[in-house]
């Protein structure tokens, strides 16, 4: 796991309306995953959208960066949505890597926009949460036990990215 501290300016960016439910159909077994209580996740891809093609060039670069570290060859990004946490919302207890046979995400970035007014955050098994400020980044194995802790009070706003890859 590796923490980048003001990997961007949130302010700078015209951040789309997140639009539609998060879509779990590639894993259909779970088709609650991103709703608790009333809470919903809304999430907008925005990988194609040209504004953010220097943010999705950033994050390749991050991706390109750490997987050298941790002996990881990066061939692509898998996506890069925008989402949208609001009251009661929460992902549980996941990893982003399914096992399918077209399944290579290696690695997970996650970009604070916004931090909810009280709760939220990020937290993996057997750790503390990790409250992060806004602008700063994660990233880190997508074979990781990790959640989305519930949103109690605003509206918690990320970017999350999948790059595809192999081990060395």
């Amino acid at each position: 796991m590796k923490i980048y501290r003001n990997f961007i300016d949130p302010r700078a960016f015209d951040w789309p309306m997140a639009s539609s439910r998060l879509d779990r159909s590639y894993r259909p077994e779970v088709p609650d995953i991103a709703r608790v209580d009333d809470g919903k996740v809304m999430v907008t891809r925005i990988e194609d959208d040209p504004r953010f093609s220097v943010l999705k060039s950033k994050i390749m670069d991050s991706f390109l960066a750490y997987a050298e570290e941790f002996k990881y060859r990066i061939h692509s990004l898998a996506m890069v949505g925008y989402s949208e946490f609001g009251k009661n919302a929460t992902l549980p207890w996941h990893t982003d890597y399914y096992g399918g046979w077209n399944d290579d995400r290696v690695l997970t970035m996650s970009i604070q926009v916004q931090q909810a007014e009280f709760g939220g955050g990020l937290q993996f098994e057997g750790s503390r949460i990790i409250q992060l400020n806004d602008g700063d980044a994660i990233i880190f194995n997508s074979r990781v036990r990790h959640r989305s802790v519930r949103v109690a009070v605003g509206i918690r706003k990320i970017v999350v990215s999948f790059a595809c890859g192999v081990k060395l």
